[in-house]
């Protein structure tokens, strides 16, 4: 089940697992002084089974017609990620107004098995984010893959 979590604390409890906070660990940065918080344009969406939240999803609206998402999943759950994704996708035609029509998410290039599951769930590559991401090696590009809600609803 997906639906908007508002209880800042469970999502403080997710996203602080050492499985999922490890790339942002990796290169110094402090979790535990990150604010987890609902605003107006932005929110968190939890994905349950078996009422365990076992993914999470960032969305953040950017202009008056796009938002970006971010996904996380407990790799235990790794096989269902591509169901929480377009899970999100309903609730996002459902619960977020018509006017913003696109969906983005950037995913550092090394990561192909995520820019797979973009793909996957019908995400479309739309250019090149230079140098925005510290990697282990330093800084590097990420891919930048949107979806429209006509996309969506195929």
């Amino acid at each position: 089940m997906i639906e908007q979590c508002l209880d800042m604390n469970v999502v403080r409890e997710f996203m602080l697992r050492p499985e999922i906070s490890r790339y942002a660990t990796e290169y110094g940065a402090d979790l535990e002084a990150v604010v987890f918080t609902t605003k107006k344009r932005s929110c968190w969406i939890s994905y349950t089974l078996n009422k365990e939240v076992i993914g999470m999803i960032s969305l953040h609206l950017i202009t008056g017609t796009m938002g970006e998402f971010h996904p996380y999943i407990l790799r235990k759950f790794k096989a269902k990620y591509n169901a929480m994704v377009k899970e999100f996708f309903k609730w996002f035609i459902d619960n977020v107004h018509e006017q913003i029509c696109k969906l983005n998410v950037a995913i550092p290039e090394q990561f192909k098995g995520a820019i797979l599951a973009a793909e996957t769930v019908g995400m479309k590559h739309e250019g090149l984010d230079r140098m925005s991401y510290l990697s282990k090696s330093g800084p590097c590009n990420r891919i930048l893959l949107g979806i429209t809600r006509r996309e969506m609803l195929k």
